[in-house]
């Protein structure tokens, strides 16, 4: 049996000087790959109301490619007084592809029926998407965030 004894040796050296420092930079790549790359928030409006009333929300929105997901929402009073007005939260699958706006009531879209009895006053929302096990779930979750406009709630009238 005749085996060359540098083949073991040459294999060593290009695992170690090109296959290792490629896994390197790749799996960097995707670990800083931030979330826009899945989901673009766009512009997020909610709508004036009266007392009672549940605001509608319009998102335009970019979903590039399909992907598990969760969302949060988080309404502020404007200023700020370190309470959460209303918050809700889900977890779903985005489908790849969608660029169209979107409208829903606030109750339906922060999943949190409070949001329709909220007290006279001008309020703001912060919302976030993650992107959940990103590349098979090699790197970890993936967030971006946004915040909409201020908007009123009024006194109902009469």
């Amino acid at each position: 049996m005749m085996f060359s004894t540098c083949k073991t040796p040459t294999l060593r050296a290009l695992f170690w000087w090109l296959f290792l420092p490629l896994a390197i930079v790749l799996y960097t790549a995707a670990w800083l790959t931030p979330a826009r790359v899945w989901y673009e928030p766009g512009s997020i409006h909610i709508a004036d109301a009266y007392e009672g009333e549940d605001p509608v929300v319009s998102i335009n929105r970019t979903i590039r490619r399909s992907f598990d997901g969760r969302y949060t929402v988080s309404l502020w009073r404007d200023p700020p007084d370190g309470h959460v007005a209303c918050a809700g939260s889900d977890t779903l699958r985005y489908r790849g592809g969608l660029y169209e706006p979107h409208e829903a009531p606030l109750t339906q879209w922060a999943d949190d029926e409070w949001c329709a009895r909220l007290p006279t006053g001008k309020y703001y929302a912060e919302v976030c998407w993650t992107v959940l096990r990103p590349f098979f779930g090699i790197v970890p979750d993936k967030t971006v965030c946004a915040t909409t406009n201020i908007f009123s709630v009024r006194p109902r009238e009469g």
